[in-house]
């Protein structure tokens, strides 16, 4: 297997201390950064495999990032990093895993939260709502058997975060979904 050369941008520095170590551990060569001024100068795409983008940016941000860095090479792949999870998505991105169980997930609010993930067979998962307020929270929304098909879940507005929140959905052969919550929680008050 080729070793990955990674960017990981983020905004939270002690994300950022905590994820650089572990990554390099795992045999993957990775610069990170948290200074978002100066980035496009200060690396150039064409000198990474993969560019990890952090939870923290919101979404005009990411589209920005994604085409500045494609523009230097078209043949970047950019990724969307959630913390907990950064280094198993990095780990199956780099062994080429396809999502072979697990097929979608999404997530839609309308005074509460409607999750929906569907996979190919039953299978154990673990849908996580991560989240952010002063520190990071974590909830195990389900942890048990699914059917194939369709699964809808309701969740209370209260079990969101003011901070970024994410859905992290793993089924037991290792797949691994990931999807942004993108609600205004100054809507729910």
């Amino acid at each position: 297997m080729k070793q990955l050369t990674l960017l990981l941008l983020g905004k939270r520095r002690e994300f950022m201390q905590q994820l650089l170590p572990q990554v390099r551990e795992a045999g993957f060569y990775a610069l990170g950064s948290t200074s978002m001024a100066t980035v496009h100068d200060d690396f150039d795409a064409r000198d990474f495999d993969v560019i990890g983008l952090g939870g923290w940016f919101g979404p005009e941000e990411r589209a920005r990032m994604k085409e500045t860095f494609r523009r230097q090479n078209p043949q970047i792949v950019v990724l969307d990093l959630v913390g907990p999870v950064a280094l198993e998505q990095l780990k199956s991105f780099a062994a080429g895993r396809e999502l072979t169980v697990a097929q979608q997930l999404m997530a839609t609010f309308d005074g509460s939260l409607e999750v929906r993930f569907a996979l190919s067979e039953a299978s154990a998962v673990e849908l996580t709502l991560y989240y952010y307020d002063a520190v990071p929270r974590a909830e195990m929304l389900l942890h048990g058997v699914a059917s194939a098909g369709e699964t809808v879940l309701r969740v209370a507005p209260e079990k969101l975060g003011q901070g970024p929140n994410f859905l992290v959905l793993k089924a037991e052969n290792g797949d691994i979904l990931t999807h942004r919550i993108e609600i205004d929680l100054m809507m729910q008050i």
